[in-house]
């Protein structure tokens, strides 16, 4: 049987009948969401889009400053004088802005930074110590804010973790666990994950040369073994300031651990 060009004419009229009676409310559908729906959906992609992008520069911004306030011998923290950092400096101007904004501003930055504490799940010896380290640095003690807070960071995490999963550990043990957690526990803290960075390959290691220890003498970050052993003295601002901020991201991340630790498993 051969089928006539006629016949196909018939044929996709009729199968065109047939979609059209049936489908009809469908294909306008697809119609509508083609013209409005589909062009909706794109603007959104776009504005998503737009947004990541706008977020991609203010990260880009905040990385900027981060960098160049490490270069100027300082840990990254949310009391920070960070609008001062939105022209370019050179590292020594830098380093006089922290330290001047510091100086002029500490009374208020101290009472930030103990109201901190407080809400940590830590224990009172470790509260006060930081405490006691604030109000020390304030007065130009910088040499015994170093050291003290090095032995106080030990003490807590042995305390804090000697009945706990983890058992009796050393600092330097809970610094590698950190590392090992999900990310939420250092991004818990602004600029928890620059420091942790930034100290986790530094602040354990062992001196064990003259010519080590000069590079760690230029280090604007103490050393926890240079500083209890008394092997650097570190007796100025940017070392009390660092030491600082290296004890309260450390207490914060004892507080995550221990409060992690301390919920009921499933």
């Amino acid at each position: 049987m051969t089928i006539s060009k006629d016949d196909d004419k018939s044929l996709e009229a009729f199968t065109r009948k047939i979609i059209l009676q049936n489908f009809a409310p469908q294909i306008g559908n697809l119609r509508s969401f083609i013209e409005n729906d589909l062009q909706k959906t794109l603007e959104g992609f776009r504005l998503i889009l737009s947004e990541f992008l706008s977020i991609g520069r203010d990260l880009a911004k905040v990385h900027g400053k981060v960098k160049t306030l490490e270069a100027a011998g300082f840990l990254p923290h949310k009391t920070m004088p960070w609008q001062s950092f939105d022209e370019p400096h050179d590292k020594d101007d830098i380093a006089k802005i922290v330290k001047d904004y510091y100086n002029a501003n500490w009374g208020r930055i101290q009472s930030e930074m103990e109201a901190s504490i407080q809400l940590l799940n830590i224990d009172s010896d470790a509260r006060l110590a930081f405490c006691e380290a604030l109000r020390a640095h304030g007065l130009g003690m910088y040499r015994s804010v170093v050291r003290n807070l090095m032995c106080e960071v030990e003490r807590l995490v042995r305390v804090e973790l000697a009945n706990s999963d983890f058992g009796s550990r050393q600092s330097q043990e809970f610094l590698s666990l950190i590392g090992h957690l999900p990310v939420g526990y250092t991004l818990d803290f602004d600029f928890g994950t620059w420091i942790y960075l930034r100290i986790s390959e530094h602040i354990y290691k062992s001196i064990k040369d003259p010519q080590e220890r000069e590079r760690f003498v230029q280090d604007p970050i103490p050393n926890r073994h240079a500083a209890i052993h008394g092997i650097i003295c570190y007796d100025r601002f940017e070392h009390s300031l660092n030491t600082i901020i290296l004890a309260h991201f450390l207490f914060h991340e004892v507080h995550l651990v221990k409060n992690r630790l301390s919920k009921p498993t499933a």
